[in-house]
Order: C-alpha cells, then structure tokens, then sequence
C-alpha cells in the first residue's frame, strides 16, 4: 500500500475594504508554490458597487494564488492565469502611532491625536 503524504493547512486571515475573510492555504514541495483550497469566509457588509466589485476581484485572486516570493519586507503572491500578482509590504509603525495616506500621493502624515 503507497504512503500517503499528510497535508498541512495554514490559515489566513484579514480584512478588505469592506468585509474581513478568511481561508485556508497550503505551500507546495517545489519552491514558491503556494494553493488555496478554493474557499473564502467572509463577512457580508455591503458598501459601494465599486468597493464591493474591488473586494470579489481581491477574494478570487486570493483563491486563484499559484506561487509567492518574499524579498526583505514585500510579499508577492501570483494568482490568476500566471500574468498577475499582488505585493504586500511590512510596515513597522511605531505602537500606538496612526497614519493615513493622502488621496493625491503616497505621502503618510501622522494623525493628531
């Protein structure tokens, strides 16, 4: 009788612009290879058509991640038909320090408290 592999599940977990979510994810033997298991929990706030179209795109990206690479403080994950993918930078704020991005650019600008 063949061995069989024991699969191990990760979680994953956070909130998009509207509705947090949740699911599970699995990285492959070869370098990089990452897998959803197809499935995204998720709350159901309802918002703008254009928030809400943003988010499904995000939650079937996610669902679609074939591959990932992390380079210092970004992750990449690939997803979709191998032409796409969506980075995620690290950000050490300081504790209890909030900020905010202008519209018009990238500068952050601490908030008064």
């Amino acid at each position: 009788m063949a061995k069989i592999k024991p699969i191990r599940m990760w979680a994953f977990y956070g909130a998009g612009p509207v509705n947090g979510f949740g699911g599970a994810y699995q990285v492959g033997e070869k370098e990089g290879e990452i897998r959803s298991n197809g499935r995204i929990g998720q709350t159901f706030v309802g918002s703008t058509k254009a928030m809400m179209d943003f988010e499904s795109n995000y939650f079937s990206a996610l669902r679609s991640m074939y591959r990932f690479s992390i380079d210092r403080n970004l992750l990449t994950i690939g997803f979709g038909d191998g032409s796409k993918e969506m980075v995620f930078a690290l950000i050490d704020l300081p504790q209890n320090q909030l900020f905010s991005v202008q519209p018009e650019g990238s500068n952050m600008q601490e908030v008064p408290k």
